[in-house]
């Protein structure tokens, strides 16, 4: 099972590596050394299947996935000698691609991949889209809730030639989408225009938070008919962790449209950030006609006078880049029923008196560990792509700082490490050693200058670790000062 996890994990650095757009698409001129392989496609038919059905000058990553990790699992031994024999290939490409990269950097255009990652936008700010395709592609292609509402209304306009409309069902402005662009595939949208069924047809339904849970189920009951309204302390998206996906994980953001909506998920299909995942969900909210409350406080819930709905009190707020909530004027609400998403201190289920329940029933809490998590920006170069993803993690055995380890990248190149208290003691990172629980780690005792310099200190060490090992493709070359240059 290992071995065919390495096989697979090769597979999936290799399409990574030829992926140069990071938007699911490979070029067919760059992948000629694939579309002449007789153990990848025996035939010219299998080869046509995987191009992209809109631009035969690019293969599909999502389609050559899949016919790549089943060739894999059925044929292992050979699976290994042929990715070995891809290894020429990509030494010459990654050649390529680097001598291009430094024809084209400049001192001031090129940011340094240590320093923090800013908050990512791809719309082109002075661009207004001229056709349908533009403003969708836009649309897709947004991260932040700000250029993601801006481009969903552009692409109304398009559609309907008016704002969005929230008093129609979940899938009218998809079935428009789809007279125009029938290539444009949501599957499980495509379920609910079959089955028409709305058994929560108008009820009004409020959710609080924001998060892969509270964006999922409000799109759910959206699809159901219900009128949701979503509020969030927050006005953009900045959880920068990253999520490993089960198979099965990855085939239900696949079946939420994932491939178009978040194009870059094709590239890393077994995991995904946070933020992320939050843009395919509002994406989808949006579509489905669920509406949008941002920088609003969860207050207090009650019956309304009538006892008819449950009366919601919120307040516009305002959260600093310290997570410090400024409160300004209420806001009443009333709703049908009410899902408290918000967190393990919900503040919903604080005001309503209701206890958390462990969900295995165990009484004992569970054990906690220090953790530092570090995020190196992407400049998705051909170094980066280079790089292998240790899922599997490096144990205090491999790197002596650490008592575990795990990288993957994604938008960002991320870090997750398990570390001693002594070992954060012996390098200062924080003040007083003689505090305890939150107050040993709030951001007062933490000194951020040492911390990052210990977090960069780890990253060394591991790049150290991973150039001896001798993968797939041979010894992993990550440049000297990669992550401080």
């Amino acid at each position: 099972m290992d071995d065919l996890h390495e096989l697979l994990s090769s597979g999936r650095r290799l399409l990574r590596f030829l992926d140069a757009n990071h938007d699911g698409l490979l070029s067919v001129e760059e992948c000629q050394h694939l579309k002449d392989d007789q153990w990848l496609f025996p035939s010219e038919d299998i080869f046509l299947q995987v191009l992209d059905p809109n631009d035969s000058e690019f293969v599909d990553a999502d389609a050559l996935w899949h016919l790549l990790s089943d060739r894999l699992q059925t044929d292992p031994s050979q699976g290994g000698e042929w990715l070995k024999g891809q290894l020429p290939s990509v030494k010459r490409l990654f050649t390529m691609r680097c001598s291009k990269s430094r024809l084209m950097d400049s001192p001031t255009s090129r940011s340094a991949r240590g320093s923090p990652s800013p908050a990512r936008s791809m719309l082109r700010s002075a661009w207004s889209p001229t056709s349908l395709e533009a403003a969708w592609e836009d649309f897709c292609q947004a991260l932040q809730i700000t250029d993601i509402t801006e481009a969903f209304s552009k692409l109304c306009s398009h559609l309907t030639g008016e704002p969005p409309d929230c008093s129609q069902t979940s899938v009218i402005l998809y079935e428009r989408l789809l007279a125009r662009l029938p290539s444009v595939s949501i599957p499980r949208l495509d379920r609910q225009r079959s089955s028409g069924g709305y058994p929560l047809q108008d009820a009004r339904l409020g959710v609080v938070g924001a998060g892969p849970i509270g964006l999922r189920a409000a799109f759910e009951l959206a699809l159901l008919g219900a009128k949701v309204q979503v509020f969030d302390v927050r006005d953009g998206f900045y959880r920068m962790n990253i999520l490993k996906l089960w198979d099965w994980a990855s085939a239900d953001l696949l079946d939420l449209g994932a491939k178009f909506l978040l194009p870059n998920f094709l590239t890393y299909i077994d995991h995904i950030g946070i933020r992320e995942l939050q843009s395919l969900l509002l994406k989808l909210g949006l579509l489905a006609g669920v509406q949008y409350t941002w920088g609003a406080s969860f207050k207090d819930v009650a019956p309304s006078p009538s006892n008819r709905f449950l009366q919601v009190t919120t307040q516009k707020a305002s959260v600093d880049a310290a997570g410090h909530r400024t409160l300004g004027s209420d806001e009443i609400h009333n709703f049908a029923g009410l899902v408290a998403c918000d967190g393990g201190n919900s503040r919903v289920a604080a005001q309503l008196g209701l206890q958390r329940v462990r969900a295995d029933g165990l009484s004992t809490e569970p054990g906690w560990e220090f953790a530092v998590v570090a995020n190196f920006e992407n400049l998705k170069e051909p170094e980066d792509r280079m790089l292998e993803e240790c899922p599997r993690g490096f144990s205090q055995e491999e790197l002596s700082l650490v008592k575990r380890l795990i990288y993957l990248q994604g938008e960002t190149h991320y870090f997750i490490m398990t570390v001693d208290l002594d070992v954060l003691m012996h390098h200062h990172v924080l003040r007083d050693t003689t505090l305890v629980g939150k107050e040993l780690l709030s951001d007062k005792n933490v000194d951020m200058r040492k911390l990052e310099d210990f977090a960069r200190k780890v990253v060394e060490d591991y790049s150290n670790k991973v150039r001896s090992l001798d993968g797939i493709f041979g010894p992993v070359e990550i440049p000297e000062n990669f992550w401080t240059t």
